[in-house]
């Protein structure tokens, strides 16, 4: 982050980018740690205050995680008295507190509510730009995060898949197979979507 300030800042840009083009690629070095949006509140502070920083962005990701759980859990399940309990309890669980000493995996927190909401709009109402909108961005934040989502997405889709289809009746059986046609478009949009950021990633890592 302090190299990022500087560079961003135009104070030491020139060692930044000397050190990266000597042991590494520098696109690759950013899509791994900077493609965050929270990122860019560290540009307000000074190098000698991003302590201040990191706190604000932690706070702001566990925030925005509890916000994007309460619009799942609102359209979801349609119960709104609840959600607030819940949408807090999933932004203060133990996974937050454990990372915020590396709150580069939060994003990953703060999208999957979104995708699992996507998740439901494809099925229920063949809409599946949601998902691989939200999925495209979470790979392009963070492969690593990301690829964990796409196992999670799989195993959602199957459970709102069986859930909401007549999966005893061979019209329901038609209907979760056009689902599962539509759930494999989208995760290939997603990815195509991500496709730049993680070609860096690979890159990145084989250099």
């Amino acid at each position: 982050y302090r190299g990022f300030c500087a560079a961003q800042q135009g104070r030491e840009a020139k060692v930044l980018w000397e050190s990266t083009h000597r042991g590494g690629d520098m696109f690759g070095f950013a899509a791994y740690y900077l493609l965050s949006p929270f990122n860019w509140i560290a540009l307000f502070f000074s190098t000698r205050d991003l302590p201040q920083a990191m706190m604000l962005i932690t706070l702001l990701k566990t925030g925005a995680a509890g916000l994007t759980f309460s619009v799942f859990a609102a359209r979801e399940s349609g119960f709104r008295k609840g959600v607030p309990l819940f949408s807090a309890g999933y932004a203060l669980m133990a996974f937050m507190f454990v990372y915020q000493q590396n709150i580069l995996w939060l994003d990953a927190v703060i999208g999957l509510p979104l995708v699992l909401l996507g998740i439901h709009r494809l099925v229920t109402e063949k809409k599946p730009l949601l998902y691989a909108v939200s999925l495209g961005l979470c790979l392009a934040v963070n492969y690593y995060t990301g690829y964990i989502l796409c196992l999670f997405a799989v195993l959602y889709f199957l459970y709102k898949a069986v859930m909401t289809t007549a999966f005893t009746s061979k019209e329901g059986r038609h209907a979760c197979c056009r689902a599962a046609v539509r759930f494999a478009l989208s995760s290939l949009l997603a990815a195509g979507l991500a496709a730049v950021i993680t070609q860096a990633h690979t890159g990145g890592e084989q250099d």
